[in-house]
């Protein structure tokens, strides 16, 4: 499988990824899929200004890049985990 290869995850991580992106293809709109260059706060931020109008609903993983979107955006955080670990923590070599 390409993503299990591409960013060496297991097996059961690259097809959840796999559904998730599927479900959100499913309601065209819902999701916005585009490489970003880095995950620095300047690109994420620019890589959301390019793509997104001011007001719209955003959710993210909670990775510090994006802290000061809610002043553009309603903005929801989803860290994952009962740890308090965000996504790129958990399923990402940091």
């Amino acid at each position: 499988m390409g993503l299990q290869r591409l960013f060496r995850l297991s097996r059961k991580i690259a097809w959840a990824w796999l559904r998730k992106m599927r479900d959100a293809m499913v309601d065209p709109g819902r999701a916005r899929l585009a490489p970003v260059g880095c995950a620095s706060k300047e690109a994420l931020q620019t890589w959301v200004s390019d793509y997104l109008a001011e007001g719209p609903h955003t959710r993210t993983d909670g990775l510090n890049g994006y802290d000061g979107l809610e002043h553009a955006y309603e903005h929801d955080v989803d860290v994952i985990g009962k740890d308090g670990k965000k996504a790129v923590e958990k399923f990402l070599p940091v």
